[in-house]
């Protein structure tokens, strides 16, 4: 595999100790040639140059330029990154590039385990330590994992060679390649190919019918373009591809443009459903969710979630002006609104409880979980490195208030600092509880191009 080394020496350290750049070079050598990979280019800094911020990004530009999957070797794994967050961020740069990063210490674990475990809670006095010897089996797993050889059952068309590595199965192969042509080239959906597979007496390796779920994720697994994955760790070219990469690539646009919403479990609510209504119409706002995917000037693939607040009326009958909101912003606004009209009617104010299972630091504390809880299933291989970059991304933005400030109606009555204290107060609310709240006070809320108006409940 193609291998670029990156690593910190010490320029002071006396000749052949371990911290040399003359040592470090020697240990990239041979650790690639003991892994049969090609080390093609070396990144090595004195030490000092470690929070400099600029090593990493000549890395990036790199690869950025390769356009070829790498292997990042390192001489540490915390040369990645001095945090475990900014490690982390290294590490879905990397994956975003079509690259990994291992460490070339022998035994030591995937970079993601090591910050993951950064991350983790030190563990109470009672909570039981492993075994040397089942220290001794999971280090011996992730090595195998490392060098790509098969761990357990195979994917659906491979087969464990004796060398350890993934080989083609050849009936179970024909069937997979199958799979793709009729979803890419027949244009077939998954429930029709469900009932072809079947009815041509094809089946699974436990004799039983093919099911919609399992052909999906077959269509999305990457072994079949090469790519071994587990633990954590997604190794290019591991093996050799049953599926060519364009036709991989087409499934997955496919499948993305097919379902979008589906790929997102636990969807962020629309707190203003039944709520808001269309300023010109009066029907209903409705949340609408669409992910889109673009290539930046460099040829990279991204990829945005965007959230909306949309007229009904235009949206299924196109018989409205087009009424579009982006939902944190009306819903930042409607929440400045009704702040306002509740300090107006302190009655009303002094029953909504703003401290009721959360303060003001809150959004921040959920957050931080939020991101603890992802790095962990990432660094288990329950997520993918991808999957993980769309939660950190999602995570990063707090809430702005700056955006809604000339779009809810202004009320010189409240000082910008009252206004900024019953925000954070209102910010320090579960979803849930923000819903109650709103349930409990507001009648409508009338919604135009560029204004908004809170009507209160009576009483």
């Amino acid at each position: 595999m193609r291998t670029i080394a990156y690593f910190f020496y010490d320029p002071d350290a006396p000749r052949g100790e371990p911290a040399t750049r003359a040592r470090l070079e020697g240990d990239m050598r041979r650790y690639c040639q003991a892994n049969r990979h090609t080390l093609e280019q070396t990144f090595a800094y004195p030490k000092a140059q470690r929070e400099s911020g600029q090593t990493l990004a000549e890395v990036y530009r790199f690869l950025e330029r390769q356009k070829q999957p790498y292997l990042v070797a390192l001489a540490d794994t915390w040369h990645l990154g001095a945090t475990p967050e900014a490690g982390i961020e290294a590490l879905l740069r990397l994956d975003n590039l079509g690259s990994r990063a291992a460490c070339i210490v022998d035994g030591s674990l995937p970079p993601l385990r090591v910050f993951a475990g950064a991350l983790a809670p030190a563990p109470t006095a009672t909570a039981p330590e492993p075994s040397a010897r089942a220290k001794n089996i999971r280090d011996a797993m992730y090595r195998k994992a490392m060098r790509g050889e098969g761990l357990g059952k195979p994917p659906y068309g491979f087969r464990v060679a004796e060398s350890g590595k993934l080989e083609e199965a050849a009936e179970e192969s024909a069937v997979v390649r199958l799979m793709f042509q009729l979803y890419v080239e027949q244009g077939m959906g998954l429930r029709n190919i469900v009932r072809e597979l079947n009815g041509r007496g094809h089946r699974t390796r436990r004799d039983a019918n093919w099911s919609m779920v399992t052909i999906r994720d077959i269509l999305r697994n990457t072994a079949y373009v090469g790519t071994y994955s587990r633990f954590g760790l997604h190794i290019p070219q591991s093996h050799a591809s049953l599926i060519d990469r364009e036709m991989f690539r087409k499934a997955q646009d496919l499948m993305d443009s097919r379902a979008p919403r589906r790929r997102k479990a636990a969807p962020q609510p629309y707190l203003l459903s039944g709520l808001a209504v269309c300023g010109e119409c009066g029907n209903h706002m409705i949340g609408v969710t669409r992910r889109q995917s673009w290539r930046n000037k460099d040829g990279q693939r991204m990829q945005g979630l965007y959230r909306y607040y949309q007229c009904q009326s235009r949206t299924n009958q196109s018989v409205c002006q087009y009424h579009t909101w982006r939902a944190q912003v009306l819903e930042e606004a409607v929440a400045k609104d009704l702040l306002r009209l509740l300090a107006e009617r302190p009655e009303l104010a002094a029953d909504v409880n703003f401290q009721d299972g959360a303060s003001a630091e809150a959004p921040q504390d959920d957050r931080r979980q939020r991101y603890v809880a992802a790095v962990q299933q990432a660094a288990q291989g329950t997520m993918t490195l991808a999957q993980l970059r769309e939660v950190v991304e999602g995570l990063k933005a707090p809430p702005a208030l700056s955006e809604v400030a000339t779009l809810a109606p202004a009320d010189e009555a409240i000082t910008a600092g009252a206004a900024l204290l019953d925000a954070a107060r209102w910010y320090g609310l579960a979803d849930e509880r923000k819903r109650q709240a709103l349930e409990r006070w507001v009648q409508r809320i009338d919604v135009g191009d560029k204004t908004i108006r809170v009507t209160l409940r009576e009483g």
